[in-house]
């Protein structure tokens, strides 16, 4: 039996296709449990060159930190820190789910948080990830709504947690 191994990485700008593909799947195979199609079409439109470039550019920002995660050679996920101390994403394939991704790359962004000096990082959780992030220690502060770029609001779990 093949050996399984997850390397976790800073993203290179070569990186934004896969991770754009990344975001699609997850947002819509874990989704649609929570949220309605219309909020998940807007959440992750198709990918396309026009989306992919602009992810691509995001990339080389001072204020976000970009790490991927690959399986065996593949992007299987992403994760970001948004100075001053937002994880703004934290995603996996869902071909890739349940295989210790999402842990690596939050551990990720929480040992580059503590390398900064950060002491406290929040995140807005979607409804189908914040099991994922209590597992992992983090405290609901409140429930609450995240805008999305078209306007539409979806319900977010916003949450905080104070790194050692």
């Amino acid at each position: 039996m093949k050996a399984t191994s997850i390397i976790v990485r800073r993203a290179t700008p070569e990186d934004a296709e896969s991770i754009v593909r990344v975001h699609h799947s997850a947002v819509h195979c874990f989704g649609p449990e929570y949220y309605s199609r219309d909020i998940c079409e807007v959440w992750s439109k198709p990918v396309n060159l026009a989306r992919i470039q602009r992810f691509r550019t995001s990339l080389n920002s001072e204020e976000n930190f970009t790490f991927v995660a690959e399986f065996d050679g593949t992007i299987a996920g992403f994760s970001r820190l948004s100075l001053p101390n937002t994880i703004s994403a934290v995603y996996v394939h869902a071909d890739y789910a349940r295989r210790g991704i999402g842990n690596a790359l939050l551990l990720a962004l929480e040992q580059l948080a503590i390398s900064m000096g950060i002491v406290t990082v929040q995140l807005p959780s979607s409804l189908a990830a914040e099991k994922f992030y209590v597992k992992n220690g983090y405290q609901i502060i409140r429930q609450g709504t995240h805008q999305l770029s078209s306007g539409l609001e979806m319900v977010a779990v916003f949450m905080e947690k104070y790194l050692q």
